[in-house]
């Protein structure tokens, strides 16, 4: 059976009640394609003052907007039949869907009455609908929770519209799937795509990183007490489901330290990991943009090491490449090694030796 596609849909209609109407659908596939529809022969009768200020105020199609939609983002105003046929067809793209929702009480059937009954429902369609409202649930978040500030959409979206609505439904499911619990410390849970923590002690709220070398770390806590660790070495654990893992360090590929993304991480033995920071070293002074920190700066300074000695004649890059070079011979004497350093550089070659032996330039490699 091939894989279904998630559609994640919203409904907008004219009260909690058995003889409710259908103002509008809002729905958008798991890659981004959007439906919007808004009903005009919905009830206008039920609408009270709440729905007219909530509601009706934020609908928004004109018939220049509905022009300018496209198949994969269709927008479409009128009755239901029109909806009902539009709406099929954007659905007939996918070759299955599965639909999913907030709560499903009203706006499963809403749908279903768009094609005047539940056999009636598009055959690509699957019959068991999904909703987020059980996912908070399982995940121990209470179903309450608000849902623009837990998807962290609060600035950009509009509650009740139900495309806007539709949007905010995805995003939460996307990262309730990204939240997983770290393991040996059950109150808390991980987004594996931010680094994100969350923490059931006081209710359920974010932790506050601080940040360490560049690291941002946090404190956890169980019942043998406080642990502190780097958020990129629990999203990790989290991602596993142990912390035993088959390599000890967990380096990020990028080099940003604070992109603790899944997939921007991957276990390293600790040479591994050294030489992914001596090649992105060596990249940056090749491209001119190598520099030290200023805490390096002022150690070599004290010390009157390095670059920032006035009488050096080679720089920190030039090092580097030196100890890379040597790496790879492996062989002071292959290939005139030290003579063809020396000549590049204009340096003796017992200087070379003493970079090679770490007793010039060791605060290098």
């Amino acid at each position: 059976m091939s894989k279904r596609t998630k559609i994640f849909f919203d409904t907008e209609f004219t009260g909690l009640h058995q003889k409710t109407t259908l103002i509008s659908i809002g729905l958008i596939s798991e890659c981004g394609k959007t439906f919007y529809a808004e009903l005009t022969d919905y009830d206008k009768s039920q609408i009270n003052d709440w729905l007219q200020e909530n509601v009706i105020k934020h609908l928004y199609l004109t018939e220049d907007n509905i022009k300018k939609s496209t198949g994969n983002n269709r927008l479409m105003m009128g009755e239901t039949s029109t909806i009902r046929m539009g709406l099929g067809n954007w659905l007939s793209q996918f070759e299955s869907v599965e639909m999913w929702s907030d709560c499903l009480s009203y706006d499963w059937v809403l749908f279903n009455q768009i094609f005047n009954h539940a056999f009636n429902i598009p055959e690509n369609v699957y019959y068991i609908p999904f909703d987020i409202c059980t996912l908070f649930h399982v995940k121990g978040i209470d179903p309450d929770v608000n849902r623009e500030e837990f998807s962290n959409m609060k600035e950009v979206s509009q509650k009740h519209n139900s495309m806007s609505d539709a949007r905010v439904i995805k995003a939460c499911y996307e990262k309730l799937n990204n939240l997983l619990v770290v393991p040996d410390f059950d109150d808390y849970l991980v987004d594996i795509s931010n680094g994100d923590i969350y923490s059931f002690k006081r209710g359920f709220g974010k932790l506050t990183p601080s940040e360490s070398k560049g690291y941002l770390t946090v404190s956890l806590f169980n019942n043998e007490g406080a642990f502190n660790t780097n958020v990129h070495r629990i999203v990790m654990a989290a991602f596993l489901n142990t912390w035993e893992w088959e390599k000890p360090e967990v380096n990020h590929k990028d080099h940003n330290r604070k992109n603790n993304n899944i997939i921007n991480l991957e276990l390293a033995t600790r040479v591994e990991q050294m030489d992914d920071v001596t090649r992105k070293n060596i990249s940056e002074a090749r491209k001119g943009i190598f520099t030290l920190s200023e805490e390096h700066k002022v150690k070599l300074l004290e010390s009157n090491q390095g670059e920032l000695n006035n009488k050096s004649k080679v720089k920190e890059s030039d090092i580097i490449e030196i100890l890379l070079d040597f790496k790879t011979q492996n062989n002071l004497y292959k290939s005139g090694f030290v003579k063809s350093w020396a000549s590049k550089l204009n340096i003796s070659e017992s200087q070379v030796y003493r970079i090679i032996k770490g007793t010039a330039w060791k605060h290098v490699g």
